[in-house]
């Protein structure tokens, strides 16, 4: 318990009279009887807030909320139920949120009668994951307002913080086609599509020869081309690297944050190719494996289990991944692997990449160093800044041979940005479907 301002300044008010009624010695009784009452009022209105009634505080929260997207908090706030409790409680109540959850409002003055309140608090989720909430903090007011008292109120809810899926998942909606163009993937014509008919239509410039039906061109009079349903049920394969690499930002994400999203996308895109995807998440040793998905719902079930997954303080290992990968992928399949490595790491890629490589397609989408890259983007103008370029640039060419011997051996090497990660993904992923060895 403790004064309110209102109370300090009402007793500094009174100290100043009795230091003023020294100059005035007839007005010392009136100032003593004076100074008595005022006490005597703080005194009562203090003992009256020294065991408040408190009152009972229930939350509901959505079930999950998209990260960077607001939401309410809603409080619904009962008044004590002890034996002789007086109604018409005064108080101020704020909401404790999580370490992850941005505050959207300040503590709000409350009076609570007879009867129940409700009240919104208007939050912001800063970061993915799972978000426990536990107390509100209640002050309760004395009856004159000179003292206050803090209070911590249990009320226990849990609440999910998804990735912004919707947001990119938006682009999906018109069509397949339309959203790969989106995502900058540029469809070729295969030579590994089904022979399964699927209907006839018009020819159009590009055909192959061998597709026009002769005799329904001699019945129509125009070159009619038969058209083949595209091969489906293959197997696509993610591995996400969750080391500690993963964990430097690219503006206010990680770069897990931006590799999870992307590799969610490229998953949708698969299951509405009629494919199966499968998930691996690794670090030090892989701790996820989602299994083979083809269901509509594959994506949500994996944005249930994946929300809460972070960086974890550990070098990965590609090569136990793989070896994971390797005996648990029954047949040839797209393998994507999403890391940001590092030049002394790639000896230990290529490892991984030659036990993946000899039965599945693999293509590594290495996220490109920033530093590295404002490095070489800065003209040197001093001493200190040549050393700093040529050091980054000898560093750069290393890589460049290191992922030259990677794509010697059949690896699909694409280095990529953090913003271009979901269209890169996205074009390897087409540009190698069925073609598993």
């Amino acid at each position: 318990m403790r004064p309110t301002p209102r109370c300090i300044y009402s007793l500094s008010a009174l100290w100043l009279c009795v230091a003023l009624g020294l100059f005035w010695p007839g007005a010392a009784v009136a100032l003593t009887v004076l100074m008595g009452l005022v006490l005597f009022a703080v005194a009562l209105d203090g003992l009256r807030l020294w065991r408040p009634a408190l009152p009972t505080v229930r939350r509901a929260l959505p079930p999950m909320v998209p990260v960077n997207h607001r939401f309410d908090s809603v409080l619904h706030i009962e008044p004590a139920t002890k034996p002789g409790a007086k109604s018409g409680l005064q108080g101020e109540l704020m909401e404790l949120c999580p370490a992850n959850i941005e505050p959207c409002h300040e503590p709000l003055q409350v009076s609570i009668g007879a009867s129940a309140q409700v009240l919104r608090f208007s939050c912001l989720p800063r970061q993915r994951g799972a978000s426990e909430w536990k107390q509100v903090q209640w002050t309760a007011m004395s009856p004159l307002g000179l003292w206050c008292r803090r209070s911590l109120l249990p009320c226990e809810s849990q609440l999910a913080v998804y990735p912004d899926y919707a947001s990119s998942r938006r682009q999906l909606d018109i069509s397949l086609s339309r959203s790969l163009r989106e995502l900058g993937v540029v469809q070729r014509r295969r030579s590994g599509d089904s022979q399964e008919f699927h209907q006839l239509r018009a020819y159009q410039p590009g055909d192959s020869l061998r597709q026009i039906d002769w005799k329904a061109t001699s019945r129509k009079g125009q070159l009619v081309t038969r058209q083949y349903a595209e091969e489906s049920n293959q197997s696509l394969v993610l591995m996400l690297d969750c080391g500690r690499r993963m964990a430097l930002k690219h503006g206010e994400r990680s770069l897990l944050d931006e590799a999870l999203d992307a590799a969610l996308m490229v998953a949708e895109v698969a299951l509405r190719q009629g494919d199966k995807v499968t998930l691996q998440c690794f670090a030090g040793t892989p701790f996820y494996w989602s299994g083979e998905n083809k269901t509509p719902g594959a994506v949500s079930h994996m944005l249930a289990q994946l929300h809460d997954f972070h960086p974890r303080l550990e070098a990965s290992d590609y090569v136990a991944a793989a070896r994971t990968a390797r005996s648990l992928i029954k047949r040839p399949s797209t393998v994507l692997l999403v890391t940001h490595s590092r030049n002394e790491s790639l000896r230990e890629l290529n490892t991984a990449a030659r036990l993946l490589g000899d039965r599945h397609r693999l293509v590594v989408a290495d996220i490109a160093d920033k530093a590295l890259q404002d490095v070489l983007a800065t003209e040197p103008v001093n001493f200190d800044g040549a050393l700093s370029y040529c050091g980054a640039l000898d560093y750069q060419h290393k890589r460049q041979r290191a992922q030259q011997q990677l794509r010697g051996q059949g690896t699909d090497v694409v280095e990529v940005a953090p913003q271009q990660l979901v269209g890169a993904l996205a074009q390897a992923y087409h540009r190698h479907r069925g073609q598993a060895a």
